[in-house]
């Protein structure tokens, strides 16, 4: 299975931005366990590794302490991943809340067969990840909410949906494989589906709005064994 991380890596470096580039960097060193929270971000490295000017990465860097990425004195202070409080996660997760839930509604209201069935196959394809890691399993679960969220064919809800899980991702949430039964989330996620195929919105609102609380709940779970 080819996670969208691994789609966007495989992608020319031509079409992809070069704020896409340094986030992806910095995304990996966070998954790899060598950057963590507090730690400062030094531009150098990774300007030599992705091939840009200093003063490029730099300013990149400044936009991602306006996304709210990492933290610091701006372009020319010293950079670092925040660590989030136990309020900002919860908002996050009801941010997820919102937008997953009003795109669970707007299918269902919607109820078109063909893409129930290629949603259904999203989530079978997960079924066959080679690996049983954190990292497979956030592609996975990512590319399963992504999926639903796309599927509304609205680019605002995606673009509020891919901020979020950057975010997420950055700071160690969404996904805990420690905690996690794969067998009974991939269930869980089907039955996300069934519910917008029977075409009640609110019903499938309320699904999915319960499916992602209860996630955040296994993360609270799990934050005590995580560097997060």
């Amino acid at each position: 299975m080819t996670t969208p991380t691994q789609a966007a890596q495989t992608q020319p470096a031509e079409e992809r931005s070069a704020l896409d580039r340094v986030r992806d960097r910095i995304l990996a060193e966070v998954r790899a366990g060598t950057l963590r929270p507090g730690r400062t971000i030094a531009p150098e490295p990774l300007a030599d590794d992705l091939g840009l000017a200093v003063t490029e990465v730099r300013a990149l860097l400044g936009r991602l302490v306006d996304e709210g990425f990492v933290y610091g004195d701006g372009p020319k202070g010293a950079l670092a991943i925040r660590q989030l409080a136990e309020t900002e996660v919860l908002d996050l997760y009801n941010a997820r809340a919102g937008i997953e839930g009003f795109s669970a509604r707007l299918l269902a209201e919607r109820n078109d067969p063909a893409l129930n069935k290629r949603l259904l196959g999203v989530i079978s394809a997960t079924a066959r990840m080679d690996e049983r890691s954190e990292r497979a399993y956030f592609d996975a679960n990512h590319m399963i909410h992504r999926s639903i969220v796309a599927a509304t064919d609205n680019a605002f809800l995606l673009g509020f949906f891919d901020n979020l899980w950057r975010r997420g991702a950055c700071f160690g949430l969404f996904a805990s494989i420690e905690k996690v039964d794969v067998s009974a989330s991939l269930a869980e996620h089907t039955a996300l589906v069934e519910a917008i195929a029977t075409g009640d919105g609110a019903m499938a609102a309320e699904r999915m709005i319960a499916h992602v609380r209860d996630g955040y709940f296994l993360f609270l779970d799990a934050r005590q064994d995580s560097p997060f």
